[in-house]
């Protein structure tokens, strides 16, 4: 199978190593500007194209790997010829594909629940692909793919996918900004931040053996109020305004009948 990638941001950078390293055959990599994927495009013998509308059909799936606000007016400007006749893929975790790949007769979604970087190492087989498409056919080649990549291919709707993609948002980019906010404060005080691994890894671990609600601690859920108006004294008003509004939620989850 030759697939083509449309974008050059994070997730097209490691789709382009992720497809590399599977059976199938990377072909074109399309993009304003490929100026910092030449020498993966190279090192995986694909081709660089500068121009949407004048992408060669050649390839059996274009996968679309760029922002949800992006994504239908690129694939509304690919070639006809491959809008009606190949398959056609986003790779978001929210955008409906009846609606920004509506002009695509053949129409799907191949979305990884993972957090993408260049540059960074990622052990590919172990990430989760929630797939999705019009018709037997897209579900069929998007699954292959997926599964030449991962052991995880999932068969999700629309709107499964879209609250996939919430969790994940939660579980990632906002637990990421208050581990930001954590790292500012041990440094702050020359505290290297890997003393918090152990405690990250545990927290992970309890989540998945009794669940996140058993594994609850902390002193919201003591009714510890000394040690949370002590927190708030060291905190920037920001950080504090944040600490206050979770530790509301979790006191009143636990202790509120």
């Amino acid at each position: 199978m030759r697939i083509s990638i449309i974008g050059s941001g994070n997730l097209a950078y490691h789709f382009m190593k992720m497809i590399a390293k599977s059976k199938m055959k990377l072909d074109y990599v399309c993009a304003r500007d490929v100026d910092g994927l030449r020498k993966l495009i190279k090192k995986h013998k694909a081709k660089s194209h500068d121009d949407i509308k004048t992408l060669p059909g050649t390839s059996d799936v274009y996968l679309v790997c760029v922002s949800d606000d992006a994504i239908k007016q690129v694939v509304d400007s690919l070639p006809k010829q491959i809008r009606k006749h190949k398959i056609i893929a986003h790779t978001s975790g929210n955008a409906n594909i009846n609606k920004v790949l509506i002009k695509a007769k053949n129409r799907g979604v191949l979305y990884p629940v993972q957090t993408f970087s260049k540059g960074m190492k990622m052990k590919y087989s172990d990430i989760p692909f929630c797939i999705n498409g019009n018709s037997k056919l897209v579900i069929t080649c998007l699954t292959a793919i997926g599964a030449s990549i991962s052991t995880l291919t999932y068969l999700i709707d629309e709107n499964q996918r879209r609250h996939i993609h919430l969790a994940a948002v939660l579980t990632n980019n906002f637990v990421n900004h208050i581990l930001n906010s954590a790292q500012v404060i041990l440094e702050r005080e020359n505290i290297d931040s890997e003393i918090l691994l152990p405690l990250l890894k545990e927290t992970v671990r309890k989540m998945t053996i009794v669940g996140s609600h058993k594994a609850q601690t902390g002193p919201a859920r003591r009714k510890d109020n000394e040690t949370i108006n002590d927190h708030l004294k060291l905190l920037n008003k920001s950080d504090a305004k944040l600490y206050q509004l979770i530790s509301d939620r979790i006191f009143n989850k636990y202790n509120l009948k």
